[in-house]
């Protein structure tokens, strides 16, 4: 019987090992969902553009970057003009390797389960395809909530497009993702005034609502949830092409 390795293209199986290789020899974690610039790829390319859209917000503010893997992203939002970012992931190896190429950003080793309590206030927390990988997301919500000011902190989350039974099952066959929730649940254990944004992947556009949509999302679009701590709801208006 022939393995599954063996009746993919020779071209995939050869670019699996380089990537591997890249990964091994840069220090990364070579399983898993571990993205970085080492393999700048669709995926690569598709959560840089996330970053791009949470840049909009971040002139002057103190930014939490929660599961920041390589950094990469951390570093985007200090040039960005963020006054301060802080990164946090929970693998070591995404730590020593964002702290050894972006030496700008402070970067710590912490889980979002249980979050050190003196991390201090931020204006921003980004949570960018972290959620999907905790076994609950309320004790983290629960800690951002705690670390954003009362007034106008704000929380950005990134999660997968899981808007229906079809791409809730999807999600589930993935063994990496272990909380996985729709889109409508998701930003209401946010905020009761989150907003859902689906915006293309590798572009920064955007178009908002002021209210949770469990409408299904055209392809190729990720939901971004905008979840702001104060208690009147915001409006909005679709962002240009």
């Amino acid at each position: 019987m022939k393995t599954t390795a063996s009746r993919l293209p020779g071209a995939r199986i050869t670019r699996r090992v380089l990537n591997f290789g890249r990964k091994l020899a840069s220090g990364l974690t070579p399983f898993g969902e571990n993205v970085s610039p080492e393999v700048p790829n669709d995926l690569f390319v598709a959560h840089v553009s996330i970053y791009v859209f949470a840049a909009r917000a971040v002139a002057g503010a103190r930014v939490l970057d929660l599961g920041c893997g390589a950094g990469y992203g951390s570093d985007l939002l200090r040039k960005a003009g963020a006054s301060t970012v802080l990164g946090i992931d929970v693998d070591r190896r995404n730590v020593r390797y964002a702290s050894r190429h972006y030496p700008a950003v402070r970067f710590q080793q912490g889980d979002a389960h249980h979050l050190p309590p003196d991390l201090g206030t931020f204006d921003l927390v980004v949570a960018s395809n972290v959620l999907e990988h905790l076994e609950h997301i309320e004790p983290a919500l629960d800690s951002i909530r705690a670390m954003l000011p009362p007034s106008d902190g704000r929380l950005l989350v990134a999660v997968p497009p899981i808007v229906d039974d079809a791409s809730l099952k999807a999600n589930e066959a993935i063994p990496y993702h272990r909380s996985n929730h729709m889109v409508s649940h998701t930003g209401s254990s946010c905020s009761p005034t989150a907003s859902a944004t689906c915006r293309p992947t590798g572009t920064s556009g955007a178009t908002a609502s002021t209210r949770i949509s469990a409408t299904p999302s055209p392809p190729g679009l990720l939901p971004t949830i905008s979840c702001s701590s104060r208690s009147r709801p915001r409006s909005s208006s679709p962002a240009p092409p």
